[in-house]
């Protein structure tokens, strides 16, 4: 089951209007422009730039059925859907935008959705911040966000990798521990802790990290080795 963030304006499609949301898989805000084309006979009729929410919006008249959406972003794939195939119901988005290079299903943990707005808010501010290179002012953000609220393992995995981006190792792999504690199966922080415990000889500490990731996503070796 795939849980997406933000997905809170209804989409739909009526007297020829078009509106809905545009949200990214991991739950972070778009920090580059998001743009929202509309094709219609296999060429583009018009086109939209999404506001700051992911909100975006056709003028009644410029649409038919037979009509499709793409979203682009930078740093994302394209997304397209049908304009019969928009959602009616509130709450659920009309395209999601998912970053490229990455596996489905290691983007977010679930413990992004439960967590305190309060802590969300704290690692938004921390997701512009990095956008602007302040990496020092962002790890602050992160910091707020996870002693407002301890679950949030999406949190504590991107403080992790500032701590490395800063030479800080004992305390990214502290960071990515409380990650896999707050949500062992969130994938993302697991790599980086091998990699960390590889460094330091921890033979059996991969092992144990290894075991989990073949438990939980079968289907990547993750670089263990068959006796890892």
């Amino acid at each position: 089951m795939r849980f997406m963030v933000g997905a809170w304006a209804v989409c739909a499609a009526w007297a020829g209007e078009i509106s809905g949301v545009v949200v990214a898989d991991d739950g972070m805000p778009f920090l580059a422009p998001v743009e929202v084309r509309l094709h219609c006979a296999g060429s583009e009729t018009a086109s939209t730039a999404a506001d700051g929410v992911g909100r975006f919006r056709f003028p009644a008249g410029q649409a038919t059925d037979a009509c499709e959406l793409s979203a682009s972003a930078a740093g994302y794939r394209v997304s397209r859907t049908p304009v019969r195939g928009l959602p009616a119901a509130a709450g659920i988005p009309a395209l999601v935008l998912r970053r490229a290079g990455k596996y489905q299903g290691e983007t977010i943990s679930v413990s992004h959705l439960a967590a305190l707005p309060v802590a969300r808010a704290q690692f938004q501010l921390a997701a512009r911040k990095l956008f602007a290179n302040e990496i020092a002012v962002a790890a602050v953000f992160l910091r707020l966000a996870v002693e407002i609220d301890p679950r949030y393992a999406s949190a504590w995995f991107e403080l992790g990798r500032l701590r490395l981006a800063l030479d800080d190792a004992d305390g990214a792999r502290q960071a990515f521990a409380r990650a896999v504690a707050a949500d062992p199966w969130f994938l993302a922080p697991y790599e980086p802790l091998l990699l960390l415990e590889r460094a330091e000889g921890n033979a059996e500490a991969v092992w144990d990290f290894c075991e989990k990731l073949r438990r939980i996503n079968p289907h990547r070796t993750y670089g263990c080795a068959p006796g890892e």
